[in-house]
């Protein structure tokens, strides 16, 4: 049975990229094969993949609200609605006392159709298939869910939700230390998880800052490298962070303190790494007198030092062009914008260093 996703619509494209970089480590897919298994509407994906497989990639999201299992797909009308509730098989119908039931708008589509007689028609329908069940919203057995977005109404089973209420447990303001410069967890974690990571990687954060990053990848179970050139910031900020929010993952994180310009790890000392980090750019987070442009080609050639370094993931300001950061380095394999307030964008790349 396919499932679909629920994603969040904070950004445009980092919901839609996070799930489908998992999906292809997960099945260990080609990138054609796994785009025939996959339609995409506004804030949500449909994956003719098994449920087991979806719910273990949710969990492991920051950008995805829900995985549900499909029970049916139908135009936003009620006739259609009532229609396909009607044809609904009783063995796709797990038998249960207490159920939930969530109507879901995404932005205005289908705000014509009233929530009430959408809930009418699917819990008259779900009384015949499943006779004796009671609403109960704090304890459901089952949780379904109804989503409108672009032409369709999707109505389908919960059987996962995304890391997105743990992740904002541990959002800046709420760690032992903080920093305004730091950088959410959320984020940190779509960040992660778009880079592509495998279970024997190192992840490298050469400006860690207080530790989100390498936080993150140590409750995913990588083994993390956290540098920095602001010596209180790691003792003080990251160390501090990562003992009370990594738990036993404290053990895979080692920080270093250390300029990006002058980095103290040897080519061949580490092996697997992906770079995952956001460099300072002056606002919040000392440049420590040198400018944006000169700390981001410090990045690319110390990634270039490395031995077997896979893959960057960084952000940018949306003011610098990649091409003035690149000279000859490797080459970025994609760009993505986000806003982060008012009229201030971020550019996110994933950027392929030269082959050693």
């Amino acid at each position: 049975m396919p499932c679909f996703m629920l994603l969040s619509g904070e950004h445009e494209t980092l919901p839609y990229l996070e799930v489908l970089t998992l999906l292809e480590t997960e099945l260990v897919a080609d990138k054609i094969s796994l785009l025939k298994k996959i339609s995409y509407l506004d804030q949500v994906l449909r994956i003719d993949v098994d449920s087991q497989t979806c719910a273990r990639i949710a969990e492991k999201c920051g950008y995805v609200h829900l995985c549900c299992e499909e029970i049916f797909v139908t135009k936003q009308n009620l006739r259609e609605i009532e229609r396909a509730v009607n044809s609904m098989e009783a063995k796709n119908l797990q038998r249960c006392k207490r159920i939930a039931l969530k109507i879901i708008y995404i932005k205005e589509y289908g705000k014509k159709l009233d929530v009430k007689c959408i809930e009418k028609i699917i819990l008259d329908g779900l009384n015949v298939k499943i006779p004796g069940f009671k609403l109960d919203y704090k304890n459901p057995e089952i949780t379904f869910v109804g989503v409108l977005t672009e032409n369709k109404f999707l109505f389908g089973r919960v059987i996962a939700a995304g890391s997105r209420r743990q992740l904002i447990q541990r959002s800046p303001g709420r760690r032992p230390f903080f920093h305004p410069s730091s950088l959410s967890s959320l984020l940190a974690r779509g960040l992660l998880n778009i880079s592509g990571y495998s279970g024997n990687d190192i992840i490298v954060d050469p400006f860690c800052g207080t530790g989100t990053i390498p936080i993150e990848a140590a409750l995913l179970g990588l083994r993390a490298v956290g540098m920095d050139i602001n010596p209180k910031l790691l003792v003080k900020g990251a160390r501090a962070n990562t003992r009370v929010l990594a738990g036993q993952g404290e053990a895979l994180v080692d920080y270093i303190c250390g300029d990006i310009l002058l980095p103290p790890l040897r080519e061949n000392i580490l092996h697997n790494i992906i770079i995952v980090t956001d460099p300072p750019y002056g606002r919040c987070a000392s440049t420590h007198g040198r400018n944006s442009l000169t700390l981001l080609r410090g990045l690319l050639s110390f990634a270039n030092k490395l031995v077997n370094v896979k893959q960057i993931v960084f952000l940018m300001p949306h003011w610098l062009k990649i091409a003035d950061i690149v000279e000859g380095e490797g080459k970025p394999a994609t760009l993505h914008f986000m806003r982060v307030h008012g009229g201030l964008f971020r550019k996110i790349v994933i950027f392929y260093p030269r082959p050693n």
